[in-house]
């Protein structure tokens, strides 16, 4: 079928062989980035790929990005402070590209640490990582893009498709302190909270992230991007809840990884599969209503929306609607037209977001 038109990243494993000059033969696996926004499920669908290629790969469940973990390999202040604040490209995007291909060794180091004395002929096949949309500057991502094609890394859009469930999420998460739950017992009081909102803040955030949706998907999935064809796929939470392994299956393909082979048995190379374990529960099944106390000033401000519309239905409901179709969702509600006015700053939350609220509805 004259193959992928899309090369695997290739790269050579690093590990203390290097120092006495046999390696042996270079090792090709494909890598790959999951760009999503916080509460999307993209922690399910990492715990879940990790799981799947224990023994055969590896995906970073924590965040390369996030403060504490540019920490702990030693980053400094005044790196940190450049690549996540300075104006100046020039001086930044080296810093990001850095981080990135450490993301990569590590999990490389992991792999090598875990299997090279067990199966010493294992292989990885695939590899990747979650990036957030307000780790990385527009400017930045462009240069990513750019970056992952001639590179050969692929990258994974993880969206949710209803803005107004996420963000009741993330209130729901920055009120508790709890990001995931893998027992029952661990979610049983955070199903029975009943939020006090703010409509508007719920509206600011929820135009927010369908703004930075629709530039992100347009900057990869458009036409003029430079990634070529078959290194971009598209996913939705409310699929990935729904189809389960089914739709990670399909990620499995789409990395060029036999998902019959990576089928996350319980031990491999006779190691534990602890990647299973890390795989987190959700943590409501109850309808917006049921979970918000001054539900009709919230139901209010989104009067006539398609979130309000999915809301009725529960969380996770599924309207199995095509790309094209939850990319037509990317607006902003009434009354802005267009997404100007949420793209003034050039990263996802603008510094100047409490400037908005004498202009909120």
């Amino acid at each position: 079928e004259g193959g992928s038109p899309f090369p695997a990243a290739r790269v050579t494993m690093r590990a203390p062989c290097m120092e006495a000059g046999d390696c042996g033969t270079p090792v090709a696996y494909q890598k790959f980035i999951i760009l999503t926004s916080q509460r999307s499920g993209s922690t399910y669908l990492v715990s879940a790929l990790a799981s799947r290629l224990f023994g055969m790969g590896g995906a970073l469940v924590d965040e390369p990005f996030l403060r504490d973990q540019l920490e702990a390999v030693g980053w400094e202040e005044e790196e940190m402070a450049t690549m996540f604040a300075s104006p100046d490209l020039a001086k930044s995007w080296p810093l990001v590209r850095q981080r990135v291909k450490e993301a990569f060794s590590e999990i490389e180091r992991d792999f090598k640490r875990q299997f090279s004395r067990r199966a010493p002929d294992a292989r990885m096949q695939a590899a990747g990582f979650k990036l957030m949309m307000n780790q990385i500057s527009r400017p930045q991502f462009r240069e990513l893009v750019a970056y992952c094609a001639e590179e050969g890394i692929k990258i994974i859009q993880l969206v949710r498709i209803n803005g107004l469930e996420q963000v009741l999420s993330m209130e729901t998460m920055a009120r508790s302190g709890v990001y995931h739950v893998h027992s029952e017992d661990e979610a049983a009081g955070l199903r029975q909270a009943r939020l006090q909102l703010t409509p508007q803040h719920l509206w600011f955030g929820y135009n927010n992230l369908n703004c930075n949706h629709a530039w992100f998907y347009n900057a990869m999935a458009r036409a003029g991007s430079p990634l070529p064809r078959g290194a971009y796929k598209f996913l939705t939470y409310e699929e990935l809840v729904s189809r389960g392994k089914a739709a990670v299956d399909e990620v499995l393909d789409f990395l060029g990884v036999d998902q019959a082979l990576a089928e996350g048995a319980d031990k491999v190379f006779g190691k534990k599969n602890e990647a299973k374990e890390r795989v987190p529960l959700k943590i409501n099944s109850r309808r917006c209503s049921q979970r918000v106390a001054n539900w009709p000033a919230v139901a209010a401000q989104f009067e006539g929306s398609l979130a309000l519309e999915h809301c009725h239905h529960g969380p996770g409901y599924w309207p199995n609607l095509t790309e094209a179709e939850v990319v037509a969702t990317f607006k902003p509600l009434p009354p802005f037209e267009d997404c100007s006015r949420f793209l003034e700053c050039p990263t996802m939350y603008c510094a100047g977001k409490r400037n908005w609220e004498d202009k909120l509805p």
